[in-house]
Formats: C-alpha cells, sequence, structure tokens
C-alpha cells in the first residue's frame, strides 16, 4: 500500500493531451483543477460553479476554499488551460450546483467514481494503476514545485498543511533527502 506517486509534469502534460484530444471534457476539468489545486478529493468533488465564477460568469484565476479536513482557507491558482477547460465543462453541462456532479445534479462525483477514473487515467498512460491514486494528482504540484525550488514551506502552503512536517512525511523528504544534502558539502 504505502504513499502514491505524484505524476511527472510530463506525464500530467501528456494525460490533459490525452484527455483533450479524446474530447473528454469533464475528465480533462477534473484533471486539471485536480493539479493546478492540490486539493484533497473531497474539496475537489465539492467544488460548487459559483465558488470558481465571478460575477460576470468567468472562470476565476484565483480560487479561496475552506478545506473539509482543516476547516483551513486555501487559495489556489487555475493556469489559463484549466480555465478554458472549465469554461468548456460549463458550455457543455451548466454552472448550477456542483462543478463535477454525480449521477443526480445536486450531489457531487463520488470518491470512488474519482479514485477509478485516476486508475484508468494512469493505465492511459501506460502507468501501474496500483501506484496512483487521487492524492498522486493532489502531490503532483508540490512535488514539482518543491523539486524546483527545494523549498517545503512553498509546498506546505500549496497543500494548504499547518505543520511543516507534515509536508515533509507528505513530499517523502526524510533521510536520504538528508544524505544526498550532507553529500553536497565537503569538509
Amino acid at each position: 500500500m504505502g504513499q502514491k506517486k505524484p505524476f511527472t509534469i510530463e506525464e500530467a502534460r501528456r494525460l490533459k493531451d490525452l484527455l483533450r484530444a479524446a474530447g473528454r471534457c469533464r475528465d480533462l476539468a477534473l484533471a486539471s483543477v485536480a493539479f493546478d489545486s492540490a486539493l484533497r478529493c473531497c474539496d475537489v468533488l465539492a467544488l460548487q460553479w459559483d465558488r470558481i465564477l465571478d460575477a460576470s460568469g468567468s472562470v476565476k484565476g484565483r480560487v479561496t476554499i475552506r478545506q473539509q479536513k482543516t476547516g483551513e482557507n486555501v487559495t489556489f491558482e487555475l493556469s489559463a488551460k484549466t480555465r478554458v477547460a472549465l469554461e468548456n465543462l460549463a458550455a457543455e453541462e451548466g454552472t448550477e450546483g456542483f462543478v463535477f456532479p454525480g449521477s443526480t445534479p445536486d450531489t457531487p462525483l463520488r470518491g470512488r467514481q474519482y479514485r477509478r477514473q485516476v486508475k484508468k487515467w494512469a493505465g492511459l498512460l501506460g502507468l501501474p494503476a496500483e501506484d496512483y491514486s487521487t492524492h498522486s494528482l493532489r502531490r503532483t504540484k508540490p512535488a514539482a514545485v518543491y523539486r524546483q525550488t527545494r523549498d517545503p514551506e512553498i509546498a506546505r502552503i500549496l497543500l494548504g498543511q499547518r505543520s511543516l512536517m507534515a509536508t515533509h512525511r507528505y513530499l517523502g523528504l526524510g533521510q536520504e533527502e538528508a544524505l544526498a544534502k550532507a553529500r553536497e558539502v565537503e569538509i
């Protein structure tokens, strides 16, 4: 079992390209929002149109929501491509209620359905499905940002976590990272 892998930036981009080419509007919007927001499954699925649309009906570039698990606010930005994916979804399905509705418009997509979809996406990329979950999407951007900046505080903020120690565990930082850094210092 254990912690699931994040997608690489290349894998995330390839997935979005495949979904776009296949005309999978909802899947493209779901994956795009999940990658951009770094939200937990429950928070992605709870998103409602009135939280992500501005007064003129356009998709906001920056969104703030209250996380279900912690009760803390977290702010994230939606890329231009994600905003287009959401605008296409809105044109196709409307902007009432949940962004990603379940079997009825007044209920969100169920977590189990979302988890199954992520497994299918991993398979579409030729990756072992058992290595990926909805948390893989949550971890993708913060892990990439951390690899680029080496600043766990930035990743902590993106994840909306209170504790830097939790972020270290979440990103898989620990002894190996410390030893790698120690090898760089010659005394």
